[in-house]
Order: structure tokens, then C-alpha cells, then sequence
């Protein structure tokens, strides 16, 4: 939309937009060239400068006609200037560059012009690109056919240069004034897509893709992730808002370089984001979150050189025939989000309709129903309820209704003083509390109670005689539940502590829940992973017996491995799986021939050669990469970190490794770690070609190379672990080793 109140010098330009017809100029071909104008004429600097690199394209089947076209043009200041005599040579040319004006011959044996100005209208990259028709012909049809085909200009043969001239810089205006409006238009949907500080989608053009999205959906899958940054709010406060967009920006382009192009990542609240997935594969939603979650605290601890660990929690549910509208699968992942938070954080629940699933590495544990969780209380009338008030005769009263109620278990507090020490004590389900009181009032007990974390889950019902909005708005502030007028009337004493009680009651599974769901997760976590250690050391020692290497050395340097990256302060997760993942850095030995392998001697340059392969190799057993075969996609963090140790673990810090020569952090945390690893368990130990070296001379060998083959803090770790590494290397000697060790 133009703006109406723009100056006459700023609307000047829009008048070369209109069409005109051009008469009939009665100058030959050959006469163009002698009115070329001069360069430069009659255009400002900044004008020439634009028009002097103009790709300009002309299609005419006469070479008479475009060497004349070609040379007017560049005598003008057109350096760019592409002319065909074949029409589909020029298809082809624009389909592979950008331009910027097409002149056309509206009549061409091989191929009629207005077919190849329709094929320009109908590709997005040409759809408002200026095209000027040239004909001889003044036929008005086919004028009119060629402005009705998207035409900007029409001129007839022959043209003086002049105009010719004139009308391609017109058409340059219009192309750079339509490209304006087109980055515009393009800024402006941007805004209104993208958030701003993270890069990826804003919560606005979620809600329209996500409505869209469930309504239209296909037979695939609909799934909605929904995570958060766990304690965000601790972490800006304690490091500055700085480092919380740091964190913001980092977790939102970590899911988006995760998410594939099937998958919608978007920002909806603070630290609060979303991923709409449409898949036919129905683990495709947690395989995404288990790598999400697992990178998020892996990789951010460095972030910005800072020690700040970020986590997040998730929660997922998918669209079926009760979770059936956008209400309700949002509703399910909000809940399944919840579920996580409630659980500790850093989890992961899957909700489905027997209610939520946790997710662990790479397990499923069903949470019980909530009416088999073990609480104090099982109904409303069971609640142990305090009663703090200084006027005994009102207490009394309230006492008596609630025990005509039904209600049993109930104490009475007069002393306000007494008070917090009182509930602190008996952790009742529920007190009721009076607001005006002498020596401390409620609103101060209620802070003390809402305060301590032994207490903060007890419900508060606020009883007060005054109905100044004030007195209740505190009391929210400071998190009372439900609030009773003096006096009190004995229905809605019942109701509201019931439905307090029965609150309590809720929140009591829940914690029910949450510690017999951690035992049941510790305990299937513990035989999952022995289960993944006895596995992967299997392949490793496959891999092993085929190199002839010693019995434990694949165990000794993946303890090794863990030594270290416990040393640098990696998070007890990367540890872990460094320690069975570096068991597989020389699984690509699988492919390498025996004849080289176990070859007694040294190696001649070609059999290192092929040895050298074995990180190549080991690609292609964790992806895949056979001939014919697509990429595999691998969705276990711990096989990805053991893919990127097998292929990087002989890369150097200096750049002088291989396979593809690496240099400084563009090798793996992971990689550069195991490289040590290897390289000091395979000097001190025994090989049918060599000796071992003592264990001393190893660390000195391994120093000299630091900032050269090793990492410098890795070398640093590595050394100031050095009682802790020859301790591992003494618990798991070869059986060779303590023989001699013994006889020794």
C-alpha cells in the first residue's frame, strides 16, 4: 500500500510502473548505434551504478538484431548483457541465474514469445520480473495477449536507442522498487512469524500453524511437544538477563537444528516452547525429546563460559480419538509437562489414556492411578485440621461445626506466637487462619508458612470479618487458598474445607507418585544400563579380538575416558556414557583385512593407509553408508556420541590427524578425550610389535604433546587425575599383566 502523504519527490519514480505503447520508430537496426547515448547520460550516480550491473537478457531470433541490442546497450553503460537466438538456451540461463530485465521477441520460429513470458509468470523467482516485448508487428491482439500475459512494456520495431534505453532503465526502477517492497513484505511476515530474540517461530504464528495443523491433518501422527527451561528465573537472576537470552537462543536453535523439516519449533512464552511433529514413525516425538533433553545439559555447561548447567523438562501427547482438538492434545501436554516439573525436572512424560508415561533413557514406566497412591488421608473427612484464632469462643464455634460435619481430627491454636511452630509440627492437612490477630497476624504467618518448604504444600484457608479487597489480595500474594467470612456459615465451612482438603489429598498422591516412581526408575535404569554395557562391550570386543588387542583394553579406556571428563566438570550423564561409548572407538576395525590387522611387523605406507580407514569404517557401521543404502538415523545420544568418538578419536588438537584433519573444538569434547585415552593405554601396554612403557614416561610423552596432538585442558584434566587413572589401570590389568606383575 503506497503512502498517500509522500512527497512529490518521494512518488516521482512510480510513474515508469504504467505501461505505455510505444509508436513506431521509422530507424533501421543498423542506425541504433549511432543515438546510443553517451554513458551516463541523463542519470544521477547512484542510478548508473545499479543500472551498470543489471542483468539484462534478450531473446530474438535475429543475431542481427541482438548484437546491435547487445552493443547499444553496453555502449550505454550495460555491462551485463545476455543475448539468445535460441529461446530454450535462454530458459535454460534463467532458470540457473538471478536477472533483472528480459527483452523478447514476440515472434520466434522455435518457440512464441508469449509462451516463454506465460513460463516466466508462472515461476515465483520470475513472477514480477520486468519483461519488454519487441515485435515488428503492431497487431493490437497480440498487444493485448502480451499485456494480459504479464507484459511491462511493448515496443515496435525498429526502436531508437534512445527509448530503448530509456525504458530499461525505467524497468530497473520498477524492478528495485517491486524487490523493495518484496524484502518488505518478507521483513514484515518475518515479524509476524519469527521471535525475534530466539530465531525460531513466535507464539502467534504457532496458535495459526497448530489450529491448522489438527484440523487438516492426514493419517500420520500428530504430535505436540511442550518444554521448559527448568529453573530459568534462578538462573537470569543469579547470572543477569544476558546469559538468559544466551540460554533462550541456545535451547531454541539446539531444537531447531534437531527438529527435522517435518517437525514446527516454536518460542510461546518466556522459557516456555513448543514442537508440533507429523510423523509415521510413533517414536519419533520421544526419540527427538531424549536428544533434546540429553544436549540441552550436555552441551550448555560451557555456554558463555559459564559452569550454569541448563536442563529442561517435557511433556508429549498425541492426537487420537479422545485427545481429538487442539484443546485437549494441548491440555495433555501441558499435563505431561507438569508431571515432569512435579517429578523433579529434567524428565520427560509421555501423556496417554491411562494417564502419564515417563520416559527415561530409554524406558517406559507407567505412573500408577491415582487411586493407588499411599496417603495419610483418603477422604476429606480424615484431614488433620489446625484452627489459629485468638478469640477461643469463635474457635470454639468453628470447632463444633465442623465436627457436626463429620470432621475428627481437629486441634485449636489461641496464640498467634505459637502458631508457626505449631503447624511446622504437626503438618496439618489444613489450617484455618485469622487475619487480625495481636502480637503477629496471619498475613505474617501465612509468609512463614508458605515460606518453608516443609510446610509451603499445607493448605490456608484465610478467615477474616473485613471485606476491604486489600486484606485478600495480600492473602493471594502470599498464596492462601481459599478464604471464609466471619461468621461463618456452616455450609460453605464444609464446602470450602472440603475442597481444600480434598486439594491436599491430590497433591499427597502425587508426592506418592513421584518417590515410588523414582525407586521403580532407579531400579529399571540400573538393569537397562547394565543391560547397554553388557551389549556394547560385546561389540567392542568383537572389534578387539579381530585387532588382537590385550582382553581389557577397550574397558580401561573407556574408564579412562570417564576419569577425565569427570575431572573437566562434564555432568554425571556425559560421563556416563563416555565411559561406554569410548569402549567403541575402534569398532571401524571390524572392516580392515586380517592380513593388515594382525600383521606381526610394522606397517608398509599403503597397509597405514587402509588402517587409517577404520574411523571411515566406523561411519559407515553407525549409518549405514553403504553403497545404495540411505543414511541410518540414530536417535540413542549414547550411540551418537559413540558414532563421533569411532570417526574423530584419531584427529589432533594441531590439525594433523585424520580422516579429515580436524582442528581444535571442531573435533568432539568426546573425541579429543578418547584420543588421549587410547593413546596413553596403548603405550603402556605390551603388543606383539612392541613393548610397553612405564606408565611415568607415558604422562611426560603425553605433556610434550600438549597443544600439539592433545587439547591442552583435556592433557590438563588428564594429568591432574593421574592417581586416579593409574589406580583404574591397576584394576583392570590384563591377566597377562598381573601374571608378570605377580612374578615381578
Amino acid at each position: 500500500m503506497f503512502d498517500m502523504t509522500s512527497s512529490p519527490s518521494q512518488l516521482v519514480d512510480l510513474n515508469f510502473a504504467v505501461p505505455l505503447r510505444t509508436a513506431a520508430v521509422s530507424a533501421s537496426a543498423d542506425s541504433i548505434e549511432s543515438v546510443a547515448l553517451p554513458v551516463g547520460q541523463q542519470m544521477d550516480d547512484e542510478t548508473f551504478k545499479q543500472c551498470h550491473a543489471a542483468t539484462i537478457v534478450v531473446i530474438d531470433d535475429e543475431r542481427a538484431t541482438t548484437d546491435v541490442i547487445q552493443r547499444t546497450l553496453q555502449r550505454s553503460g550495460f555491462t551485463n548483457v545476455n543475448v539468445f537466438n535460441d529461446p530454450h538456451r535462454a530458459i535454460s540461463f534463467i532458470n540457473e541465474n538471478a536477472l533483472d530485465v528480459v527483452l523478447l521477441d514476440l515472434h520466434i520460429p522455435q518457440l512464441e514469445g508469449i509462451s516463454v513470458l506465460k513460463y516466466l509468470r508462472t515461476r515465483s523467482e520470475t513472477q514480477y520480473l520486468p519483461v519488454i516485448i519487441l515485435t515488428s508487428s503492431d497487431d493490437e491482439d497480440s498487444r493485448l495477449e502480451a499485456l494480459a500475459a504479464g507484459a511491462n512494456e511493448y515496443l515496435t520495431k525498429p526502436v531508437g536507442s534512445a527509448e530503448l534505453v530509456q525504458r530499461i532503465k525505467n524497468a530497473l526502477r520498477f524492478k528495485q522498487y517491486a524487490d523493495g517492497i518484496e524484502d518488505q513484505i518478507k521483513s514484515v511476515e518475518k515479524e509476524l512469524r519469527v521471535d525475534a530474540l530466539t530465531g525460531v517461530n513466535n507464539r502467534r504464528y504457532f496458535d495459526e500453524y497448530y489450529s491448522t495443523k489438527v484440523v487438516s491433518h492426514t493419517d500420520a501422527l500428530l504430535s505436540l511437544i511442550l518444554f521448559d527451561i527448568d529453573n530459568f528465573k534462578q538462573a537470569n537472576d543469579n547470572f543477569g538477563h544476558q546469559h538468559g537470552d544466551d540460554v533462550l537462543k541456545f535451547v531454541a536453535q539446539l531444537a531447531a537444528t534437531i527438529a527435522t523439516e517435518q517437525d514446527f519449533v516454536a518460542r510461546i512464552g518466556g522459557d516456555e516452547f513448543a514442537i508440533v511433529c507429523e510423523h509415521n514413525d510413533p517414536d519419533w516425538p520421544t526419540s527427538l525429546a531424549r536428544e533434546l533433553k540429553s544436549r540441552v545439559a550436555h552441551e550448555s555447561v560451557l555456554l558463555n563460559d559459564s559452569r550454569h548447567e541448563t536442563t529442561i523438562s517435557v511433556g508429549i501427547a498425541t492426537l487420537n480419538k479422545r485427545v481429538d482438538d487442539k484443546g485437549s492434545l494441548f491440555n495433555a501436554a501441558d499435563a505431561a509437562l507438569y508431571q515432569s516439573k512435579r517429578q523433579g525436572r529434567n524428565l520427560i512424560n509421555v501423556y496417554s489414556d491411562a494417564g502419564a508415561v515417563s520416559i527415561g533413557d530409554k524406558h517406559l514406566t507407567q505412573i500408577p492411578k491415582l487411586e493407588d497412591a499411599e496417603t495419610r488421608i483418603k477422604n476429606p473427612r480424615d484431614g488433620h485440621i489446625l484452627i489459629v484464632d485468638d478469640e477461643p469462643a469463635i474457635s470454639q464455634m468453628i470447632e463444633l461445626q465442623l465436627r457436626k460435619s463429620g470432621y475428627e481430627n481437629i486441634l485449636v491454636e489461641n496464640d498467634s506466637t505459637q502458631a508457626v511452630e505449631k503447624i511446622a509440627s504437626l503438618q496439618p492437612d489444613l489450617v484455618i487462619l485469622d487475619i487480625r490477630m495481636p502480637k503477629i497476624n496471619g498475613l505474617e504467618i501465612l509468609r512463614l508458612v508458605k515460606d518453608n518448604p516443609a510446610t509451603e504444600n499445607i493448605q490456608v484457608l484465610i478467615m477474616t470479618s473485613t471485606t476491604d479487597d486489600r486484606i485478600r489480595v495480600a492473602s493471594l500474594k502470599l498464596r492462601a487458598n481459599d478464604f471464609l467470612t466471619k461468621p461463618t456459615n456452616t455450609i460453605e465451612l464444609d464446602v470450602r474445607v472440603s475442597n481444600a482438603l480434598k486439594l491436599k489429598i491430590q497433591h499427597d498422591q502425587l508426592v506418592a507418585f513421584s518417590d515410588r516412581l523414582t525407586q521403580e526408575v532407579k531400579g529399571r535404569t540400573a538393569e537397562l544400563f547394565a543391560t547397554r554395557r553388557e551389549t556394547i562391550l560385546c561389540l567392542a570386543r568383537a572389534a578387539e579380538i579381530r585387532d588382537m588387542e590385550t582382553g581389557n583394553h577397550v574397558i580401561r579406556v573407556g574408564h579412562y575416558a570417564a576419569v577425565v571428563a569427570k575431572q573437566m566438570g562434564m555432568d554425571p550423564d556425559f560421563v556416563g556414557y563416555i565411559e561406554l561409548a569410548a569402549q567403541l572407538h575402534d569398532v571401524g576395525k571390524l572392516s580392515i583385512p586380517d592380513s593388515i590387522l594382525h600383521k606381526p611387523a610394522g606397517l608398509t605406507v599403503d597397509e597405514r593407509a587402509v588402517i587409517e580407514t577404520h574411523c571411515e569404517e566406523a561411519d559407515r557401521i553407525f549409518f549405514g553408508k553403504a553403497q545404495n543404502m540411505e543414511k541410518a538415523t540414530i536417535t540413542s545420544p549414547l550411540l551418537r556420541m559413540a558414532a563421533r568418538i569411532a570417526s574423530t578419536h584419531h584427529e589432533r588438537w594441531d590439525g594433523s590427524g585424520y580422516p579429515n584433519k580436524l582442528a581444535g573444538e571442531n573435533i568432539p569434547l568426546e573425541g579429543r578425550i578418547t584420543a588421549i585415552a587410547d593413546v596413553f593405554d596403548a603405550l603402556n601396554t605390551e603388543r606383539p610389535y612392541k613393548k610397553a612403557i612405564e606408565p611415568s614416561v607415558c604422562f611426560e610423552m603425553i605433556t610434550a604433546q600438549r597443544g600439539k596432538h592433545f587439547d591442552p585442558q583435556v592433557v590438563d584434566a588428564f594429568l591432574a587425575a593421574k592417581d586416579l587413572i593409574l589406580a583404574t589401570r591397576q584394576q583392570w590389568l590384563d591377566a597377562s599383566a598381573n601374571s608378570d606383575t605377580d612374578t615381578n
